[in-house]
């Protein structure tokens, strides 16, 4: 099965290298190289893909994972750290 990574010369052997790069240190990146990083995404095919698909994972998990969770199980959660702390 083709993924069209085989017609690119972009590099898409490191393209989760650079989806991390671009997601997750996007304030440090310099102007320059966030425009390189852009050209990629937007002229290759398959690296546009992972993007989205990473982008699409954190946003569900920021969903997700984004509520509190009730406070007894908070608590029960938190003795039972302790006593394993204690018993440890």
């Amino acid at each position: 099965m083709s993924t069209g990574a085989e017609s690119c010369h972009c590099g898409c052997d490191d393209v989760y290298r650079s989806v991390f790069e671009l997601l997750d240190t996007a304030d440090e990146l310099t102007p320059q190289r966030r425009s390189e990083l852009q050209h990629i995404f937007d002229t290759c095919p398959h690296c546009f893909e992972k993007l989205g698909l990473e982008q699409e994972v954190r946003a569900m998990l920021r969903r997700c994972c984004s509520t509190t969770a009730p406070r007894a199980l908070r608590e029960r959660i938190t003795i039972s750290i302790r006593v394993t702390r204690t018993d440890g």
